[in-house]
């Protein structure tokens, strides 16, 4: 195993652009939880909404994927450009974008480069080739998406285990019983005359306890609520960090390894 993470750098920086990437489909399942090939960044079908990653050194399109959030943090490095919102159907309200004949959603810097007419629908085929860097830069970005995806819908999973609110304008009723226990603990309101603190009056007629002590009640479980929230918030600028700003592809397998932990370690306390 160490030997063949090893050899990913030789691979992508020496041997020719077909074999870099032959050996790197073969190697990477090997090293990431066979999990990551149920994220592989891909916009297969036509007539769903993607999003492009474009190099502006080069203009080619490095990355094209349905996950905006993906492309957001990735745009953020050195010389990259977001294209959102296109698609290669006919959809309404979304740009249309034409696919080249050949084009590679899983290895788009193959594909033909674009020029400035990107914009305009329109592209020339390239005709300066990529330097074995270039490959090498490419795949890493392309392996960066693929653990912020995971990264980001574990991290989503989470927050939906602290806070499950599918019911329509749930989220607003929390912060509105909220904001009511605080004026009822800072006035030390013994009974709700006015029906002023409905939801607080609520939940100390459900529970048999007095007003003061639903109040109690109801700020402590937002304050645990906001508390295991706060900690996938604290993850995910941490992580999404560091693989944006992770420029060696061995080292991508070392976060995602002490993001696990870290999962298990800290988050879930």
């Amino acid at each position: 195993m160490k030997k063949q993470i090893e050899n990913i750098s030789n691979w992508i920086r020496s041997n020719d652009p077909v074999e870099q990437i032959q050996q790197c489909k073969k190697v990477l399942p090997k090293i990431y939880n066979p999990v990551i090939a149920r994220y592989k960044i891909h916009a297969t079908d036509e007539n769903r909404v993607f999003h492009f990653l474009i190099d502006m050194k080069t203009n080619r399109v490095i990355l094209a994927t349905h996950n905006i959030e993906v492309i957001r943090v990735l745009s953020r490095m050195p010389n990259m450009f977001a294209n959102y919102n296109l698609t290669c159907g006919d959809i309404a309200g979304v740009k249309k974008w034409k696919l080249h004949e050949g084009f590679d959603f899983e290895y788009p810097w193959n594909a033909e480069a674009l020029d400035v007419m990107f914009f305009i629908n329109e592209s020339i085929i390239s005709v300066k080739p990529l330097t074995n860097e270039q490959i090498y830069y490419y795949f890493l970005v392309q392996q960066k998406a693929i653990l912020i995806n995971v990264i980001l819908e574990t991290l989503e999973t989470m927050r939906l285990d602290s806070n499950p609110c599918n019911l329509l304008y749930q989220q607003s009723i929390y912060i509105e019983k909220y904001q009511q226990a605080k004026l009822v603990l800072e006035h030390n309101v013994i009974a709700d005359h006015e029906n002023k603190y409905f939801y607080v009056a609520d939940w100390a007629a459900i529970k048999q306890i007095d007003m003061q002590s639903a109040a109690r009640d109801i700020q402590l479980n937002h304050e645990l609520m906001n508390h295991r929230i706060s900690k996938t918030e604290y993850a995910r600028l941490l992580y999404i960090n560091k693989i944006r700003d992770e420029n060696d592809l061995m080292q991508l397998p070392e976060i995602m390894k002490d993001f696990r932990m870290f999962n298990f370690g800290y988050l879930k306390l």
